[in-house]
């Protein structure tokens, strides 16, 4: 193809793209035991394409509320508020979310919430999906295999050097003569924590969830602390941008427009 019949196509497919309604709707119920807390969650509304906006709503609530919303009858957070026959703890509670549109192609539901499973943590996590199919565009569907090795070992160059950094402050802290003993302690764990943690990941930095900035893709690496040694962690949450410019080269052909060109 030449060049620039291929702008010209990348060209009419933005304009194509941008001209999509996106409406928000809000699905709400009170749960019906104490606390009694409000749960809420979004539906997507594409009046131009609504099988791509029910495609989007079924994944959500599939993957968040473990219901299908076609049969759900209503009922969409049975699953997550606990009840009080067996005194279940919620698997969700306090959930937060909001909606927005990075580029004219691409939506973004941004989730927060407590979860509880052994013990109860709260996160938070993004889901961004193609306006023009409803796929979900997480780390493996966006990015090609030869992408995602490239991206993991130029994210894991990032991470270790991050980690290597901060341990080395950390060696420089015990050294120090007059450091409160107290603290000698927490930072032995600290240390022991990341060392462990490189030792663990040799080659793939863990990535667990991804956004899309003005200025490029920002990936967010697991931790490396457990529940129990959540305070070690001094560098959660960690995360690296990497431009589109550079990005876009690694992605599907097929999800390259929509994104900025460099």
């Amino acid at each position: 193809m030449r060049p620039w019949l291929f702008v010209a196509l990348w060209a009419i497919a933005c304009q194509a793209i941008g001209q999509v309604t996106v409406l928000v709707d809000t699905a709400r119920a009170v749960q019906p035991w104490p606390p009694y807390e409000t749960y809420s969650f979004p539906r997507i509304r594409l009046p131009q394409h609504p099988a791509v906006a029910a495609r989007i709503d079924h994944d959500l609530c599939i993957d968040v509320l473990e219901v299908d919303p076609d049969t759900a009858n209503g009922h969409l957070f049975d699953r997550v508020w606990g009840d009080t026959v067996g005194w279940t703890t919620p698997r969700l509670s306090y959930l937060e979310w909001s909606v927005r549109r990075p580029f004219p192609g691409v939506l973004e539901v941004e989730l927060s919430a407590e979860g509880c499973g052994a013990y109860c943590e709260g996160f938070t996590t993004h889901y961004q999906y193609d306006l023009r199919t409803g796929r979900r565009l997480d780390y493996d569907s966006l990015f090609t295999p030869q992408g995602i090795a490239t991206l993991n070992d130029t994210l894991y160059k990032a991470w270790t050097a991050l980690l290597n950094g901060h341990i080395a402050g950390v060696v420089d802290s015990l050294a120090d003569s007059e450091i409160d003993p107290e603290y000698v302690e927490f930072l032995r764990a600290e240390l022991e924590l990341y060392r462990n943690c490189l030792g663990e990941r040799t080659d793939d930095p863990y990535v667990e969830d991804l956004m899309f900035e003005a200025e490029g893709v920002r990936f967010f690496i697991s931790r490396c602390a457990g529940h129990v040694d959540l305070a070690l962690d001094e560098l959660d949450p960690v995360s690296f941008v990497l431009p589109y410019g550079w990005c876009g080269r690694w992605m599907r052909p097929d999800l390259r427009p929509l994104f900025p060109r460099p």
